[in-house]
């Protein structure tokens, strides 16, 4: 027996990945080695391994460094408002550490 495929049964939304319903988050993803951690400034899904696969780097974050220190916390601010204008949510942390820089 063989099924038909009727196309009008099927929206386009029905094919078709729409990044603003997804769960995407600004979020920090951690390098470094051992006890001297480094940390990069990411737009990831929320659902991926905290250090795993992401969509897009957007800076920097160095704990390390001292608190007012212009290379603490590097990134492109027109990339985070572009994410923040699809949907991206930021994680408190990755929220607070934009906050300070600004200061």
């Amino acid at each position: 027996m063989l099924l038909e495929f009727n196309i009008s049964n099927y929206k386009l939304s029905d094919f078709v990945i729409n990044w603003e319903y997804m769960a995407i988050k600004i979020r920090l993803a951690r390098g470094g080695a051992k006890k001297k951690p480094f940390y990069r400034i990411v737009v990831a899904d929320a659902r991926a391994p905290r250090d795993g696969r992401f969509i897009a780097k957007l800076g920097t974050y160095n704990p390390l460094l001292p608190k007012y220190s212009g290379a603490r916390v590097v990134y492109d601010r027109s990339k985070v408002a572009y994410w923040l204008g699809v949907g991206a949510k930021m994680t408190k942390v990755v929220e607070r550490i934009l906050k300070l820089e600004v200061v």
